[in-house]
């Protein structure tokens, strides 16, 4: 007999109604802590992943695994996994932060970032 598939288990946080055509809650994986209460709708923020009081994490963001926010992000950004974005950064909409990058200063719009520190690649 095969053992059951293990399912990671999210929990739906309504943490901020914004007026959109569509509203859709934060999801918060139940490993992740997210200390911040300024979540956007439709963010995705993963295992392990660490969101400190003050962040803010605009909608339909993705954070990855073991990420670190303490910063500000605009919406639809995306941050790798073991990603840290740091305290007073600002990364712009729709930008992205590659895995492992420590991002140290702001990150303008749709631009790409990677390295230690993270600088714009793309």
């Amino acid at each position: 007999m095969a053992a059951p598939a293990i399912q990671p288990q999210w929990h739906v946080m309504p943490q901020r109604i914004r007026t959109l055509a569509r509203v859709l809650p934060a999801a918060i994986h139940e490993q992740a802590l997210c200390e911040s209460a300024d979540v956007g709708d439709g963010s995705v923020v993963g295992a392990y992943a660490y969101v400190t009081d003050g962040a803010v994490i605009g909608a339909e963001c993705r954070i990855g695994a073991s990420a670190q926010i303490e910063g500000l992000l605009g919406d639809g950004v995306i941050v790798e996994r073991g990603a840290l974005v740091a305290r007073g950064v600002r990364v712009g909409d729709h930008a992205i932060v590659r895995d492992g990058s420590f991002v140290l200063s702001d990150v303008p719009a749709r631009a790409i970032v990677s390295g230690n520190p993270a600088r714009i690649i793309a």
